[in-house]
């Protein structure tokens, strides 16, 4: 190969990796649209397909690597809120740690995945295996959604898993993005948010095959639509379930219901952790749950974090409580009494409800 030809090809490789990032940190952040505060829902069915997309390489660090670059900058906005938090070097270390620790899960579904294709590549043929874009065309229907439904299963284990281990973060579940979607939003009655994140996987692997089973130099509109029935079926029935679910509710809904005032003072996030704005905040938080009274609800519902640490601020709550004769649901911390004698007590973020 002559100089002009390595220049050349060093140049394409240059521009190839470029396009890479770009795309990968485009992915990513598309992503992240699909959960609060933007709920674009429909970006979270992208989102599978397109991280096995962008993770492809020969390398196993390398599909873990592009994984990664996806997976991080999806994490890393939509976890932008950690910044809120005081101390920014604190808030700033506490936001890339978190977001990378929860980024390394969808890279390793998307490590895990392709390493089953290659497995089943060299299954094909050991002594020369067809590229991964030729392997995914020759799968029959069976063979495709038995494919799919596998990552629609690992992904799931992979939610399990950062949401029970070192405490848990369920924050970015994927199927916690259809919450807009009522309808398919009720299939969690069935399988918790856990069933709407399989379908979901399911069906944007599918759609990952069908995609790549089209070949442009045989044009074919709907070479995509039996990789993607399947799932879409299934979609329409749990959505269907939905639908009479909520009609049924509606239907059986008591005659005699309450009347809740939802208190919500809307402080900056930073007053939160400032402990000399607890008096102020809670006068706020006094003085609007008196004009809510007004409506004579049956019940008061305060925001987390509202009630100051300071036994001196039950005796209004009290007063507040006793002269308008409703009831009220707070947040606070608990604590189990048989722990009270040791140097470190076992304390609950908990609810109570208070009577009149």
């Amino acid at each position: 190969m002559s100089s002009l030809e390595q220049t050349n090809m060093l140049a394409y490789n240059k521009a190839s990796i470029l396009i890479r990032v770009i795309a990968s940190l485009g992915l990513g952040f598309i992503w992240a649209l699909a959960y609060p505060t933007w709920n674009i829902t429909g970006f979270a069915w992208v989102a599978p397909a397109g991280l096995l997309a962008m993770s492809a390489g020969h390398k196993s660090w390398q599909v873990f690597g592009w994984g990664f670059l996806v997976s991080w900058t999806h994490s890393a906005t939509s976890l932008y809120w950690l910044l809120n938090m005081p101390h920014l070097p604190a808030a700033i270390a506490g936001w890339l740690s978190l977001s990378a620790y929860v980024a390394c899960y969808p890279a390793l579904w998307a490590w895990m995945v392709w390493r089953l294709i290659s497995y089943y590549r060299l299954q094909t043929n050991p002594v020369q295996p067809p590229s991964a874009v030729e392997w995914i065309r020759s799968l029959t229907f069976i063979q495709a959604q038995w494919m799919a439904l596998w990552g629609a299963a690992l992904w799931v284990g992979l939610e399990l898993t950062v949401s029970h281990l070192l405490t848990g973060f369920p924050w970015l579940l994927i199927g916690a993005t259809q919450l807009p979607w009522t309808p398919l939003a009720q299939a969690a009655a069935l399988g918790g948010v856990y069933l709407i994140s399989f379908v979901l996987v399911w069906a944007s692997v599918s759609m990952g095959i069908g995609v790549t089973r089209m070949q442009i130099s045989r044009p074919c509109p709907w070479r995509w639509m039996p990789d993607v029935a399947l799932p879409a079926g299934v979609i329409l029935l749990l959505s269907l379930y939905g639908y009479q679910r909520i009609q049924t509710v509606e239907s059986f809904r008591p005659e005699k219901t309450l009347r809740v005032a939802f208190i919500q003072p809307a402080f900056p996030q930073t007053l939160i952790w400032d402990s000399q704005e607890d008096q102020s905040r809670f006068n706020d938080l006094l003085s609007l749950s008196e004009a809510a009274l007004q409506l004579e609800p049956d019940i008061l519902l305060w925001p987390e974090g509202a009630l100051p640490g300071s036994i001196d601020s039950f005796e209004p709550l009290w007063n507040l409580l006793n002269q308008h004769k409703t009831w009220l649901c707070f947040n606070a911390t608990d604590v189990d009494v048989s722990t009270l004698d040791s140097h470190d007590p076992t304390t609950f973020n908990a609810a109570f409800l208070m009577n009149p």
